[in-house]
């Protein structure tokens, strides 16, 4: 009996104890009510919608933090569910993947009945503790009197998030059944935002932040990376990528610069799922700081795709965007509003006296600010109800706008947002990729001028492409696969300094910005590289003649210019250059001609290395890597820079393989810290293996030259010889992993 007694007391007392330090998990019941009328033939024939429910599925499949059941509703002329209440475990996520695909598209539409199942399906639910919400879609409208279900909703307390998709809506009558919930909230879609749309939806019932919410252009073999800032306080972030019928390559960097791919991140304790239309990475606890997402375009249609990259994360303060139009208009004014709530269990309260504001990065590199203020109006309350907002009038550019809010209160968060004035698909100069930044001040000379042409690549004709550097042209180079315009400046005066940059004779962006030279001095090095020597001679910069080599990928005579900054005239040092690919090192004052039939002094994916010594032999400058370019042997020449204590660390790391794009073989450089077991792996464009080269056991030191990098020759672990495309190689030991892409061209 006493044992009893003391197990009973046991079993109380340990209860107590989940309760009082909140063990008890939140849990959140969503029905997705989806329209499957026969309009959507014509208004989804791609079935995205389908697509956007299952992203919504996997990232409740992905939240470890919450107890989360979703059904699934199809109606048209009347409603049924097609999934109950399903707990999102990994036999419920494939029951309603399976309940979604049998959405079809027939019938007409009955909003009421959708919402009146979705309402019954959620009062089954056996826990009615935690958060309830519907999501419904639609891309019709229809008479009937759906006051009465939403009214039933309210008094539950039950959120509606309502979707209109394509022009034939009732808009009203969504914006009022979503208003008439607490909290519930309008959204107009398009094929281009449905998904992240469903996105952001989840992330709002399940009272998280949006962080970033950017959308984009994207083409074959095209690279594209974003950064986003992930607070001390976030607990577990979402990062997906979603676009609509192709392929794209992700990877991850987090703040310390490890790189997260598909590939690795199971052993790096990191959720990753991939679908045709989406891929979704979840971190417990992440590291706070700037991480980076890189996609690529791996197998794209030739007139490209948009994508949408969603950035989630859980906290005890939750800070969301109020949504936005999938596009805008000239002259049209933007609504900017954010909600700051505070989470305690499975309620949030607003966030009163919040100091919040938003820059605007417009497509022209122009750079605004406007405060947010809370003024009550979501709630009639004049003392405010935890919604900031403001309105920006000022439209009168095509193209994307990147909104940067923050919020500080006990707590400081900036969140991203990225809005199209036009269509997406316009060609347009993004304002968020200038280098350097609109109205940044630099202490020097930068190192580039360059920004990125977003658009359709078979849109933007290059050679209408025009760079002005204070109203001179100047004569860029134009990376066709990423869209770059790059320029490399000599010394610039000290002042504020304009760049224009024009595209297709009608898009045209200016920027401006400050240096600061400081009373640097500069030397400019005329090197000619001939035959496999390199010839270094102390001379003024000239202008180096372009052969006329149309599109060969060597050079049998090459001109580098090299820039000097932060060296006293009257200092004792030794410039060295060297070609990695032939091993050739040239220093001042030594002459090492050659004939030219000993082959050509460069050729593309050559890496040219200039470093700088001091008079003890101390590096204190560089090693400078340069990739000869197509557009460098075109020119027969280019332009480097070297700072002084500018000194790449000797570290781990991997590097571009040379040549590259090649046919069929390629060397694979890399630098190591310390002596360690080394392998490359190299991938086929869809993740899988193709080949292990085992390089074993290396000191520490540079592998970089063709007699020290690693050889690949193009063929698989069979002996037979892969296909052209997009590859990846992965420098793996057991400290240190990181991923490079490469291309074959037969």
């Amino acid at each position: 009996m006493k044992n009893r007694t003391q197990l009973i007391i046991g079993i109380v007392l340990l209860t107590l104890m989940f309760v009082s330090v909140g063990w008890s998990q939140s849990s959140a019941d969503i029905v997705l009510i989806i329209d499957s009328s026969g309009s959507m033939t014509t208004n989804d024939p791609n079935d995205l919608r389908k697509n956007a429910a299952q992203l919504f599925i996997g990232l409740a499949a992905s939240d470890t933090q919450i107890d989360i059941q979703i059904g699934v509703i199809d109606f048209d002329d009347w409603a049924r569910p097609v999934a109950p209440l399903t707990r999102v475990d990994p036999a419920g996520k494939t029951e309603l993947e399976i309940a979604v695909g049998q959405i079809n598209s027939d019938g007409g539409t009955n909003i009421t009945a959708g919402l009146q199942v979705g309402f019954d399906v959620l009062s089954e639910a056996t826990d009615q503790g935690g958060r309830k919400a519907a999501v419904l879609l639609t891309d019709g409208e229809d008479n009937s009197n759906t006051q009465p279900v939403v009214s039933n909703y309210f008094a539950q307390n039950w959120s509606i998030y309502t979707i209109g998709l394509g022009g034939g809506i009732n808009r009203a009558k969504l914006e009022t059944i979503a208003r008439d919930t607490p909290q519930g909230e309008y959204f107009q879609a398009d094929r281009v935002t449905i998904q992240e749309i469903y996105n952001a939806i989840f992330a709002k019932v399940t009272r998280k932040s949006v962080l970033a919410n950017l959308s984009g252009y994207i083409n074959q073999e095209q690279s594209i990376s974003k950064n986003v800032s992930i607070d001390p306080g976030i607990t577990q972030t979402n990062i997906s990528v979603s676009w609509q019928g192709s392929t794209i390559g992700t990877a991850l960097v987090d703040p310390s610069g490890r790189e997260i791919t598909p590939d690795t991140a199971d052993a790096l304790g990191i959720g990753y799922q991939v679908a045709p239309t989406f891929a979704i990475y979840t971190i417990e606890n992440p590291m706070s700081g700037e991480w980076q997402m890189r996609i690529t375009g791996t197998d794209i249609p030739p007139e490209g795709e948009p994508y949408s990259l969603l950035v989630t994360g859980a906290s005890d303060f939750v800070t969301n965007f109020l949504a936005f139009e999938p596009s805008y208009a000239i002259a049209d004014t933007v609504r900017i509003g954010i909600r700051i709530e505070e989470k305690t269990g499975d309620t949030a309260q607003p966030v009163l006296g919040a100091a919040a504001s938003a820059t605007i990065i417009r497509p022209d590199g122009r750079i605004e600010t406007i405060d947010l203020f809370d003024d009550g109006t979501h709630n009639d309350n004049a003392a405010g109800d935890g919604v900031y907002t403001a309105d920006y009038v000022n439209l009168d550019v095509l193209g994307a706008y990147l909104i940067r809010a923050s919020a500080q209160t006990d707590f400081s968060r900036e969140i991203q947002h990225q809005f199209v004035v036009g269509a997406l698909d316009n060609v347009f100069v993004d304002g968020a990729t200038l280098v350097p930044a609109a109205g940044a001040t630099l202490r020097r000379t930068p190192k580039i001028i360059s920004a990125v042409i977003s658009g359709p690549a078979g849109n933007i004709d290059s050679r209408s492409i025009v760079l002005k550097i204070d109203g001179t042209v100047a004569a860029y180079t134009y990376d066709d696969i990423n869209q770059i315009v790059s320029f490399k400046p000599v010394k610039m005066s000290r002042g504020i300094h304009t760049v224009s940059l024009s595209v297709n004779d009608s898009v045209e962006t200016n920027w401006s910005f400050e240096v600061q030279s400081g009373g640097d001095t500069r030397f400019d090095l005329l090197m000619v590289l001939l035959g496999e020597e390199l010839n270094l001679l102390e001379a003024p910069p000239i202008a180096a003649a372009a052969p006329s080599l149309g599109t060969q990928a060597a050079a049998p005579a090459f001109v580098v210019h090299c820039d000097l900054e932060g060296i006293s005239p009257n200092a004792h040092w030794a410039l060295t250059a060297k070609n990695l690919r032939t091993g050739a090192t040239a220093i001042p004052g030594k002459a090492a001609w050659t004939t030219l039939n000993h082959g050509s002094a460069v050729q593309v994916g050559d890496i040219l290395a200039v470093e700088l010594r001091a008079a003890d032999g101390t590096i204190i400058a560089g090693p400078h890597l340069h990739t000869v370019s197509s557009a460098d042997i075109y020119n027969a020449s280019v332009r480097v820079q070297l700072t002084v204590r500018d000194v790449q660390r000797k570290e781990t790391r991997l590097g571009q393989n040379y040549p590259n794009p090649f046919n069929p073989e390629t060397w694979i450089p890399y630098q190591l810290r310390e002596p360690t077991e080394v392998s490359i792996q190299i991938y086929d464009g869809s993740g899988h293996l193709v080949r292990t080269l085992n390089v074993g056991m290396k000191p520490a030191g540079t592998y970089r030259t063709r007699h020290r990098a690693t050889f690949w020759n193009g063929k698989n672990e069979k002996g037979e010889p892969v296909a052209s495309g997009v590859y990846f190689y992965t420098l793996q030991t057991p400290e240190f992993s990181a991923t490079r892409r490469m291309l074959i061209l037969k």
